[in-house]
């Protein structure tokens, strides 16, 4: 029931972006990231003229400085990926990446004269990697709902 309302979801954004509609998230994303990094840019230019003083403030307006520039330099790529992807949650990032990851690796492994993977899991293997996605999809969805009843 949830991949099928998360495949809607995906069937939605990427109908959005066939129109030309960009993803409220990724816009918000760079919006902010760009604040972020023009808000560095102006303290980044008072700092330069202030004189030296203790190696305590220097060292808290360095991290100051640099909290402020990765945070906005984070969202403003995490925007961008958002936008071009065409996915507003992380669960449309995954479907997404779920399906191009494996056709691209196959292009490159090609490409780099690679044998053909003959590899095949065994019934064990498989068991364990079933387990693990049902104990990783229960911990998203635990998430996912208690976010969401906070919000409440």
């Amino acid at each position: 029931d949830r991949s099928r309302a998360s495949m809607a979801e995906a069937e939605r954004a990427e109908a959005e972006r066939a129109e030309g509609v960009l993803p409220k998230k990724a816009v918000g994303l760079v919006v902010i990231g760009s604040s972020g990094l023009a808000t560095f840019g102006i303290l980044a230019r008072r700092e330069l003229g202030r004189p030296l003083s203790s190696p305590v403030v220097v060292a808290g307006r360095a991290f100051g400085l640099g909290s402020i520039l990765c945070l906005s330099t984070f969202a403003s790529v995490a925007g961008v990926v958002g936008w071009s992807l065409g996915v507003n949650t992380l669960r449309e990032f995954a479907d997404k990446m779920r399906a191009w990851a494996p056709q691209k690796r196959e292009r490159f492994e090609r490409w780099l004269g690679l044998p053909e993977r003959t590899y095949v899991a065994t019934p064990e293997e498989e068991e364990a990697w079933r387990k693990f996605d049902e104990i990783l999809q229960k911990a998203v969805d635990d998430y996912y709902s208690s976010s969401s009843s906070k919000k409440k």
